[in-house]
């Protein structure tokens, strides 16, 4: 599986500093997916013991809008999120990435190398972009895609998920320059 620290959302701002959890976010998803690839997928989160579903992979580009579509569709019932309109899924070129921008979902399924993006863990991640409504992979992104993982994947699996991403939230968000922190703070969270 190719590595998912290629795959830019256009949402999100090329500065590192600005969306410096990615890659972390992406490590994070990525130990949940593998355990929910494994034949035995139990694990420890703190003293509870968990089991994780199955990942679900999709057979083909044309089962994902159905999925997406049932996903926004409980959004909207749970009131959990803001309804920020319907989502189309394509296919793209290349194997590396799937992103998501302005209410469309790109996934990699032109290229056989690009099947990896054919699950529901990936395809809830983009959708996350679209529910969160901010550029990213911020702390409002990241709750988000837990409580996505919880509604569509497991208890467990956003339990494991959050357990992932608690060092990640430990770090105060960047701010814009603009109205940020002084250069020094700024330069710190930077390097964090």
């Amino acid at each position: 599986m190719p590595d998912r620290d290629g795959r830019l959302s256009a949402m999100t701002n090329q500065d590192p500093r600005v969306d410096r959890s990615r890659g972390a976010v992406y490590q994070a998803e990525d130990s949940v997916a593998s355990v929910m690839r494994r034949p035995h997928r139990m694990v420890r989160v703190g003293s509870s013991v968990m089991t994780l579903p199955e990942e679900v992979r999709f057979g083909s580009l044309a089962a994902i809008p159905g999925v997406v579509d049932g996903v926004l569709a409980d959004a909207a019932r749970s009131g959990q999120f803001a309804d920020r309109g319907p989502v189309v899924v394509e296919g793209r070129r290349g194997f590396r990435m799937a992103t998501y921008t302005a209410g469309l979902i790109h996934i990699p399924a032109a290229d056989p190398r690009g099947r990896w993006a054919l699950t529901r863990s990936v395809v809830l991640h983009e959708v996350a972009h679209h529910l969160s409504g901010v550029p990213g992979h911020g702390s409002t992104f990241r709750a988000t895609l837990v409580a996505l993982y919880a509604r569509h994947i497991s208890p467990g699996a956003a339990e494991l998920l959050r357990h992932l991403f608690a060092p990640i939230d430990s770090v105060p968000e960047l701010l814009d320059a603009e109205g940020g922190p002084d250069e020094q703070v700024r330069r710190v969270a930077a390097l964090l």
